[in-house]
């Protein structure tokens, strides 16, 4: 209870063991992805992780998965964002696979400092 006021997040985390409801993942998501801006990579990695596991569906939260591989992204750990990106293809929502497909082009150019092939084949 102590840390339910000093770290909600925190409070979330630990309930999610024991009273997950159907908005937890979201939750848990939009927590992570603070946690990554706040330069708190692994504990954001570990509440994604933990999202993924108590949702049945990663299309219904794909647009909090593009937001926390974002953030991924800007701190450099394009493996983590490449697996939530990985998730979030599984909506229907287009704007969600435009944006996801597009982080993952970015993630792959920054990993390897090129235009993915299969794209530099496209536009030429």
């Amino acid at each position: 209870q102590r840390c339910e006021w000093s770290y909600p997040e925190l409070h979330r985390w630990h309930r999610s063991f024991t009273d997950a409801t159907d908005e937890t993942p979201l939750q848990l998501l939009t927590d992570a992805s603070e946690l990554v801006r706040l330069g708190l990579e692994w504990a954001g990695i570990e509440f994604g992780e933990r999202a993924l596991a108590l949702c049945m569906d990663p299309g219904a939260v794909s647009s909090q998965l593009n937001t926390l591989a974002a953030c991924l992204i800007d701190r450099g750990r394009i493996d983590f964002a490449l697996r939530y990106l990985n998730h979030a293809a599984h909506s229907s929502d287009a704007r969600v696979l435009v944006r996801a497909r597009t982080l993952g082009v970015w993630a792959e150019f920054l990993a390897h400092q090129c235009v993915p092939l299969r794209l530099r084949n496209q536009w030429s």
